[in-house]
């Protein structure tokens, strides 16, 4: 709760702290966690039913831009199952959604995740707008199937996807320092891992399609491995 309320204070926003019970709260009981989350710029709700579907319910009626939830702390040979709440939450929402370890406590750098296509680039332009409002730097990393074409002549041939990358970049919002891209070849989900842990950055932003099955997060396995895997925070942006 509290670093949910650091982000909204860092981006000048609006917070309001929302916990589910299996029944019908007790009005004159405060959850426990209520008094972490009192401020001047704050408001406890609470709510009762499922909480995927009321957490989802609450940001559509609030008109919220993000939706902050907890997410358990991973390590690099332990990956960890998607809980049933988070896993509605990423499913429903139609905005941005913010998994938080208990060992994140601010955003300084951030890792986009692309994947070539034109529909996996609309995470660009959300990821950068949200790394605007906290002054993070950015990295975008697109790992691509097959092998990078070979420089034939002087001419310099490079692959077409690479160019449109950059474009896709370049026309992004400026961040201070730019977002830089970084392109390779070979195992989309270890390629990522790696380079969240070579840039250390905080929070890995992936693209996900709302819907599906539950344990589907809708972006496939590479997809649903990152957000098993990694140890960082995660962005899911609906594209």
């Amino acid at each position: 709760m509290g670093v949910a309320q650091a982000f909204a204070q860092a981006a000048d926003a609006d917070f309001q702290g929302l916990g589910i019970a299996a029944e019908e709260p007790d009005p004159d009981r405060k959850p426990a966690w209520a008094g972490e989350a009192e401020s001047g710029y704050s408001t406890v709700l609470t709510n009762h039913g499922l909480p995927g579907v009321e957490i989802v319910r609450r940001a559509e009626l609030l008109g919220a831009y993000l939706v902050v939830l907890g997410r358990n702390e991973r390590v690099p040979d332990g990956p960890r199952p998607v809980d049933a709440t988070t896993d509605a939450v990423i499913r429903r929402r139609n905005g941005l959604s913010l998994l938080v370890p208990p060992s994140v406590r601010t955003i300084r750098r951030a890792v986009i995740a692309l994947d070539g296509s034109l529909r996996g680039s609309g995470v660009a332009a959300p990821a950068v707008a949200f790394l605007k409002l906290l002054k993070a730097q950015a990295h975008a990393v697109c790992v691509l199937p097959g092998v990078p074409f070979e420089v034939s002549d002087a001419g310099g041939w490079r692959d077409p996807r690479v160019e449109w990358l950059s474009e896709v970049i370049q026309r992004l919002p400026s961040l201070t320092p730019p977002v830089d891209l970084r392109v390779s070849w070979g195992n989309p989900v270890t390629e990522i891992l790696d380079a969240v842990q070579e840039t250390g950055s905080d929070v890995l932003i992936l693209g996900v399609r709302r819907g599906g099955q539950r344990g589907d997060s809708g972006s496939g396995y590479v997809g649903r491995e990152l957000l098993r895997s990694a140890s960082c925070a995660v962005l899911t942006v609906p594209i």
